[in-house]
């Protein structure tokens, strides 16, 4: 599984300083595979050279009918989606490869953090 973070252009994305805090934004894709519990994704390198590579917020727009949270704790990228029927709670997505749904959707990302 890979988890990229680009700029919309492509490019990495640069820092927009706001306070004391960065704030980048882009396009989060995926590749590969799903693994239970979410993929691993990392993204203090980003804040660490030009601040202190903290995480305060994520925000990841749905795509493709998917729910996406982000564990701070365990810097995870977890995916949801509804089960059959209406009404129903959102369940992770099983382990195995991304629905094309998801390999072709751009994931519009916000990131705060120091």
């Amino acid at each position: 599984m890979t988890v990229s973070f680009l700029a919309t252009d492509g490019s990495l994305p640069r820092p927009h300083a706001i306070g004391d805090k960065l704030l980048f934004h882009g396009v989060v894709s995926l590749t590969g595979s799903y693994v239970t519990n979410g993929d691993t994704w990392d993204p203090t390198p980003l804040l660490s050279t030009t601040g202190q590579g903290v995480i305060d917020y994520i925000d990841l727009n749905s795509a493709a009918g998917y729910v996406f949270a982000y564990d701070y704790s365990a810097k995870k990228l977890k995916i949801y989606s509804t089960g059959p029927g209406s009404g129903n709670a959102l369940a992770e997505l099983a382990a195995g490869a991304y629905p094309a749904g998801l390999t072709s959707a751009s994931i519009r990302t916000i990131l705060l953090g120091q």
